[in-house]
């Protein structure tokens, strides 16, 4: 069965089209199946799905990916290149040095990712903490102008108080002295 290259475009189209029609069924019956449960009990069943297990890896490990298929790619170039016997020639050399080159910075942007990571989280963490602490800050200083009004008012009648004291102070003092003043009308003082 010698099929030319024309033929063999055609079949793989055909099976192209069936594997999109299949899986277009499936994610739409997938889909129909959502929108039920979530009519059923919105709480349980959202209409958003959660991700499939294959997004979930993916998105947790791609750039482990990509970086191990660099690494794995580069890796059998450059051993590919230094199995030659034949002499080297300049295309070989400069083949050689970039592989090495992107063997080199493929590790180097890994690690200075996940360093950038980890200062990012650390940033992260400590703006979360002074935002906290601005947050009790603020919630302390509502507590103490929620007491202020309070406070005045109290500070308001024991200045009255002492003030109505006072009053009475010098106003017994003053009598005291118009008494003593009306007793000794010409009395020298010892005489009675």
């Amino acid at each position: 069965m010698n099929l030319s290259a024309g033929n063999w475009i055609a079949v793989g189209t055909g099976v192209l089209a069936a594997i999109v029609v299949s899986v277009q069924g499936y994610l739409h019956r997938k889909q129909m199946r959502q929108a039920v449960l979530h009519q059923q009990d919105p709480a349980k069943h959202p209409l958003k799905p959660p991700p499939s297990k294959l997004t979930l890896f993916l998105r947790n490990n791609l750039r482990f990916i990509i970086t191990l298929i660099n690494l794995s790619l580069n890796l059998g170039l450059l051993v590919m290149n230094m199995r030659v016997t034949t002499p080297l020639t300049r295309r070989d050399v400069l083949s050689i040095a970039l592989e090495v080159a992107s063997i080199f910075f493929t590790i180097v942007l890994e690690l200075g990712a996940r360093f950038i990571a980890k200062v990012f989280e650390m940033i992260l963490y400590l703006a979360t903490a002074q935002y906290d602490a601005v947050e009790k800050q603020f919630k302390s200083l509502d507590l103490v102008s929620s007491m202020q009004k309070p406070m005045i008012d109290l500070s308001g009648r024991i200045i009255d108080r002492i003030g109505i004291l006072e009053e009475d102070r010098l106003a017994r003092l003053k009598e005291k002295a118009e008494s003593n003043s009306a007793e000794s009308d010409g009395k020298l003082p010892g005489e009675e």
